[in-house]
């Protein structure tokens, strides 16, 4: 199935509208119904909405001809593997003390003011906050009891990765198309850590790939629902999914007052977990989410179901956060 321009079109103008109804929480444009088989041909508007058992008055079943689906989702922005990883690599578990866990989808590169490639971690921006006024923001990619403090005479110790470079996420009664952060992995270099372009598989003794040889371009490429996807979060590890929704939009998004536009949504496939999830948790944000066939990088998982159900996935698009955040998930 593909979405055309003059879908998403129709799917714009009328958002705001649909925001106004009391009981949404998201509009997007995909599949037709909440378990739309992934060969499904027929796209429609996505309502989303708090409870099902209490559907909001005013929800048209079609917009300019096309159907409108009316679906049970309110999104959440977003374990367990501990493991110590030597060499550092994408899928496990970062932590800046204060702040609740996520997961560091990969490690990427930027260019230096020399031009020398450096690599730094990636992750969602609500995971790790804006760049901080320490000269060192402590990662821990441990046990949670094992603490870095806050102070930077604290720097230099074997879990601190390096400081927040760049980071961008919601603000109160702000919308953004992009929740994510990159982050410098000198203090984990000063400690002789190792890096690995690769990205852990369901077990922390195999890898999901070796390292991202490909992502999707341009920035503003859709995936068409129905394509298929895997990610590795540290909670839930390795998941499978499919896009059932190509312009997802929430203004139920933290702080209480933001939104997020422009993200896909996957919902996971029963089964096709090797933690036997469905496709996120709290905890997974920050994984970096895969096309299911060739590997290649296609986005970020900011967020999912609120609760944590595990079905579905907010992702953002790989290529808008290397052109915002000036980097390359592919290593040079």
């Amino acid at each position: 199935m593909e979405i055309s321009d003059e879908q998403v079109a129709v799917k714009e103008g009328f958002e705001d509208e649909l925001f106004e109804i009391a009981g949404v929480t998201g509009v997007g444009i995909g599949m037709r119904g909440e378990d739309a088989e992934r060969s499904g041909e027929e796209a429609a508007i996505r309502v989303y909405i708090e409870d099902a058992e209490e559907e909001p008055e005013g929800i048209p079943e079609e917009l300019e001809g096309m159907p409108v689906s009316v679906i049970e989702f309110v999104p959440e922005p977003y374990g367990e593997d501990r493991t110590r990883y030597e060499p550092l690599k994408g899928g496990c578990r970062i932590e800046v003390p204060g702040r609740n866990p996520g997961t560091m989808g990969a490690i990427v590169q930027r260019r230096d003011i020399e031009g020398n490639p450096v690599l730094h971690g990636l992750t969602a921006g609500h995971v790790v906050g804006e760049p901080d006024e320490f000269p060192r923001i402590p990662f821990q990619a441990e046990a949670p009891s094992v603490f870095v403090g806050m102070d930077p005479s604290a720097i230099g110790r074997q879990d601190s990765l390096g400081r927040v470079v760049r980071s961008i996420f919601a603000e109160s009664g702000s919308r953004t198309t992009i929740d994510a952060a990159i982050f410098e992995l000198d203090m984990a270099e000063l400690q002789g850590r190792g890096f690995s372009p690769a990205i852990v598989g369901v077990e922390p003794t195999e890898d999901l790939i070796s390292g991202v040889t490909e992502i999707w371009l341009p920035e503003d490429r859709r995936p068409d629902p129905g394509q298929p996807v895997v990610k590795r979060g540290f909670v839930s590890r390795k998941t499978g999914g499919f896009v059932v929704d190509v312009h997802f939009s929430t203004r139920k998004w933290e702080p209480a007052d933001s939104g997020l536009d422009k993200q896909f949504l996957v919902q996971g496939i029963p089964g096709a977990s090797g933690a036997g999830l469905s496709f996120a948790q709290p905890g997974d944000s920050g994984s970096l989410v895969l096309e299911g066939e060739q590997l290649a990088a296609i986005g970020l998982l900011v967020g999912g179901d609120a609760g944590g159900t595990g079905i579905r996935g907010i992702c953002t698009p790989i290529a808008r956060i290397e052109r915002a955040l000036d980097f390359s998930t592919i290593w040079a």
